[in-house]
Parts: structure tokens; sequence; C-alpha cells
């Protein structure tokens, strides 16, 4: 995909600051690599993520689905990713998901797709 090379002024323009987030040192898009970085608690790849960018202080990730319909279960898939990169690597202040779709193609989840979680604190 194009935004794979695409620079990071535009990466935060495009996906940090809709969420309100302000990524802290470089952003990296992560590819196919994916699979590698969580290897330890997870075999094999189980989604093909549209974009997949980190910072020193945030993980945000997009999805587009302008075509195609999608489900829940689409967007527990980005929880789990987001879980790995946080067990593998740890955590990050700040997670976000930027999901691209037809408002009719999200009618059926869109009150899962559009609450926020809160971030816990580090653990003790």
């Amino acid at each position: 995909m194009a935004l794979a090379i695409a620079p990071g002024r535009f990466l935060e323009e495009a996906f940090f600051a809709p969420l309100g987030i302000s990524p802290v040192g470089c952003i990296r898009t992560i590819g196919r690599e994916v699979l590698a970085r969580h290897a330890r608690y997870s075999a094999n790849q189980f989604t093909q993520h549209d974009g997949f960018y980190i910072s020193e202080n945030s993980t945000v990730m997009m999805e587009m689905k302008l075509g195609a319909r999608t489900s829940v279960e689409q967007y527990l898939k980005y929880v789990m990713l987001t879980a790995l990169e946080e067990m593998t690597h740890g955590p990050r202040p700040h997670a976000g998901l930027v999901y691209l779709a037809p408002q009719s193609a999200v009618a059926g989840c869109a009150r899962i797709c559009t609450s926020t979680i809160p971030r816990r604190g580090p653990r003790s």
C-alpha cells in the first residue's frame, strides 16, 4: 500500500491527529513483519491490516472498508492486534483505530465501533 512509504508528518495528520494523539518520536509503519513481531503469542497472521503505525507513545491502526461489508469481528481483530503489540513491546499511553467505511457498512456495529476504551495506567 502506498501509505507504507508516506512521510511521518502525513501519517500524523491523517491518522493520529483525528484521534487527539500527538506522536512522540518517529512514526514507524509496520507491514508484513507484524507476524515476526508477535510470533511469541501468535503463530499465524489472523488479519491483514491496512495500516499499523507506532511511535514511542502510541499505537494507531487504520482499516479501510470502502466497498466491502464489515463486522464486529473485524474490529475485534484490531483489538487483538493492539493487545499482541502491548504484550510483545510494552504498553504505550495511547492507542487508536481509524476505521474508514461508509456509514451503511457499519450500521450493525456502530455502537461498539464508536465506543472508547479507557486506557489503564502501568501495572504496579
